[in-house]
């Protein structure tokens, strides 16, 4: 998309559902299973698609006899939520209000750009935010008041506490991402949400995905392919999307340095792109514990 790759965009998702983890693991332990107790037979009393798919192959390549459902179920049944929730997706962000053209905001030095869910409505300045606050404070004591722009990223609540309702919005100090772009700066994202099915399409026929969902021997396609279809309909969608979103923020602020946090997650990525492209300079803060085995660090 703008001559960028959305790969970047697509392992997060990988990540995040974990399928080509499971795979791996289920394969793993099929293995260590097989090697340990050495059964003539093996019985499949309840498992989900992963195990269906890995554990027949798994047993064959060990000659050991299998006896259980072997194919992944209701895959269609998922394709096609998947695809409701893209409608949504889409849907939501057309709703959203948005101004008629792109409002330039003069002598913005810093843009600070943080999620929305972790801001805190009782306070008025920078040190609202829960992982930087400070470093934004700091920001404050050293620029003028409009030379510090904070834009707003992500839904206003934390996913563990999002409902079907929504709370009466609250005055926030920050701007939302939306206000700074029109609904012409989408036009590139709404042709990519338009051919979601053409993009499933191609991956499904791509040899190198095939080949690549070649895990431990197993052929894990029918799980990869669903995958794979998460990523076209939902990921890619929302990633250009958000592309489109930060490309108007800079547009319109023109910072001479932005900073963000969680620069490896999806906005964080987004922003990167975009300001790379403009030639701004993204500083990323460090926000909390580096865990092991966390894509994004």
């Amino acid at each position: 998309y703008r001559g960028d790759s959305l790969w970047w965009f697509a392992e997060l998702y990988l990540h995040k559902e974990r399928t080509i983890l499971s795979a791996f693991r289920a394969a793993h332990a099929a293995e260590a299973l097989i090697l340990r107790e050495r059964p003539r037979a093996i019985r499949l009393v309840s498992g989900g698609d992963v195990v269906r798919v890995v554990l027949p192959q798994v047993s064959a390549a060990h000659q050991v006899r299998y006896h259980g459902p072997s194919h992944a179920r209701g895959r269609w049944r998922r394709i096609c939520a998947m695809d409701m929730r893209s409608a949504g997706l889409a849907a939501a962000a057309a709703a959203a209000p948005r101004p008629r053209r792109t409002r330039i905001r003069e002598g913005v030095t810093v843009a600070a750009f943080v999620h929305r869910a972790f801001w805190r409505t009782d306070v008025g300045d920078g040190s609202a935010e829960s992982y930087i606050g400070p470093v934004l404070k700091a920001l404050e004591a050293k620029l003028p008041r409009e030379a510090l722009a904070y834009v707003g990223v992500g839904p206003a609540t934390n996913f563990r506490a999002r409902r079907w309702w929504r709370p009466a919005p609250s005055a926030d100090a920050i701007d939302k991402i939306e206000a700074f772009a029109p609904r012409r700066a989408l036009a590139g994202s709404w042709r990519v949400w338009r051919s979601r099915h053409a993009t499933r399409r191609a991956m499904e026929r791509s040899d190198g995905l095939r080949r690549a969902a070649i895990i431990r021997g197993c052929d894990s396609w029918p799980i990869v392919r669903e995958a794979l279809a998460g990523i076209a309909l939902l990921q890619f969608p929302w990633s250009v999307r958000a592309m489109d979103e930060a490309a108007a923020a800079f547009d319109a602020l023109r910072p001479a340095a932005a900073v963000t946090y969680a620069e490896a997650g999806g906005w964080g990525r987004a922003l990167g792109l975009e300001a790379r492209r403009r030639r701004i300079p993204l500083v990323g803060l460090q926000h909390g514990f580096i865990y092991r085995h966390w894509l994004n660090y």
